[in-house]
């Protein structure tokens, strides 16, 4: 999928920090929607833990920490179409943050799978 040669200026990104068009979308979409469920899995392992309400203020700030700060390892950055490789020249790239979504969506299901196997739900204290 490709998008015409306006699309990054309609993104306020300047001149200087743009890819080669053209530029191709289609991966960069898939591995938004592939970090969106590892945060989600994320958040749902934090919830197990420690509750929903903290679990839903750390899934906030790291998506708020994305917006201000570029780094790979923050995933919101990798949900961002501006801050991807096939538009940003330096940006993320597809292949990185397809592995870090995945590695965070494989550890929390690990983690969560673990954690809910030696849960009593039925029960107030949430351990056995």
């Amino acid at each position: 999928m490709t998008v015409s040669e306006e699309m990054p200026f309609l993104l306020g990104l300047r001149e200087s920090q743009l890819a080669e068009p053209p530029y191709s979308i289609g991966s960069s979409i898939a591995v938004a929607f592939a970090s969106l469920a590892a945060l989600a899995l994320f958040q749902l392992l934090l919830s197990l833990v420690t509750g929903p309400v903290i679990s839903f203020a750390c899934s906030i700030s790291i998506i708020f920490l994305s917006a201000f700060y570029f780094d790979p390892l923050l995933i919101g950055n990798s949900m961002m179409l501006a801050r991807s490789d096939c538009l940003m020249e330096g940006g993320i790239s597809v292949f990185a943050g397809a592995c870090i979504a995945s590695s965070l969506a494989g550890a929390s299901i690990l983690a969560g799978g673990l954690l809910f196997s030696w849960m009593d739900i039925t029960d107030k204290e949430r351990f056995k």
